[in-house]
C-alpha cells in the first residue's frame, strides 16, 4: 500500500530575510522624518501668525488712541531727549524699552478703543516684565521675546538736516530705523526678532550672520529697508 505525503505548500515563507527588513525600517525613517518636518513647518507657521496678529493688534490699538487723542506719541529726537521738553517717552537706544510704557494706564491701558483692541491678543504674550517696579506688562513674541518699538525720526526740516538721511515721509532716518526697518508715515514700528530671538542688522553685507539674524524679524506693518 502506498502512503501519501502531503508536500509542503509552494510560496510559503517563515519570514522577512534581513535585507527586506532593512528596507522597510528605512522606509519608515524616511516617512517619520517627513512627517516630524511637516509638524515642525506647521508650527512654525502657526507661531509666526500668532506674532504677527498681536503686532498687527498693537499697531490697531497705538492707531486707535492716536485717532481718538488726536495726536501721535511724542518722544525725544534721535536718541538725543530734551531735558527740558515734555514727551510721551524718552527715546533710548535700549530695545524694547517702550512696550511696557505704551500699554500703561496712562496711554492704551486707559482709553477703551484701544483696550477693547488690546483684549483681542492673546493672554500668554502679555507678560509682567521681571524685576519691574510698579509691575508693568510688555508684550511678547511666541518665542517669549519681548516686542521691540522704533520711532520714526524727528521732521526733517532742511537745509540743515541737508547731510542726514530723509525718508519718504519727511523725517530723519535714525539709526535705529537704518538697523530693524524705517517707519512709514511717521508710524510707530513695532518689531519681533523671529524664531532665532536676534533682531539682527539690516545694514549688514548679504549672507553675513547679522544679515540673516534680520531677515527673520516680524513687523506690525511692512517697514521701508535699506
Amino acid at each position: 500500500m502506498t502512503v501519501l505525503r502531503a508536500s509542503p505548500r509552494r510560496g510559503l515563507r517563515r519570514g522577512f530575510s534581513l535585507l527586506e527588513l532593512m528596507i522597510v525600517i528605512g522606509i519608515i525613517v524616511v516617512l517619520a522624518a517627513l512627517v516630524l518636518a511637516v509638524g515642525t513647518g506647521l508650527l512654525s507657521q502657526s507661531d509666526a501668525r500668532e506674532t504677527r496678529t498681536s503686532l498687527e493688534l498693537l499697531q490697531a490699538a497705538i492707531d486707535e488712541w492716536e485717532t481718538s487723542t488726536g495726536r501721535s506719541f511724542t518722544y525725544g529726537t534721535d536718541g538725543q531727549p530734551v531735558a527740558s521738553a515734555r514727551y510721551d517717552f524718552q527715546q533710548s537706544t535700549a530695545d524694547g524699552l517702550f512696550i511696557e510704557q505704551i500699554l500703561g494706564e496712562n496711554f492704551l491701558g486707559g482709553a477703551e478703543g484701544s483696550r477693547t483692541i488690546l483684549a483681542r491678543i492673546d493672554g500668554n504674550l502679555l507678560r509682567i516684565r521681571p524685576g519691574s517696579n510698579p509691575p508693568r506688562t510688555q508684550l511678547v513674541d511666541t518665542w517669549g521675546n519681548p516686542i521691540v518699538v522704533v520711532f520714526p525720526g524727528r521732521r526733517w526740516v532742511g537745509p540743515a538736516d541737508n547731510a542726514l538721511p530723509k525718508d519718504e515721509d519727511g523725517t530723519i532716518r535714525t539709526a535705529q530705523e537704518n538697523r530693524l526697518g524705517a517707519c512709514r508715515n511717521r508710524r510707530i514700528l513695532l518689531v519681533s526678532a523671529g524664531p532665532d530671538g536676534l533682531l539682527g542688522d539690516l545694514t549688514a553685507s548679504v549672507g553675513s550672520a547679522a544679515r540673516k539674524q534680520a531677515e527673520d524679524n516680524l513687523y506690525s506693518y511692512e517697514p521701508v529697508k535699506p
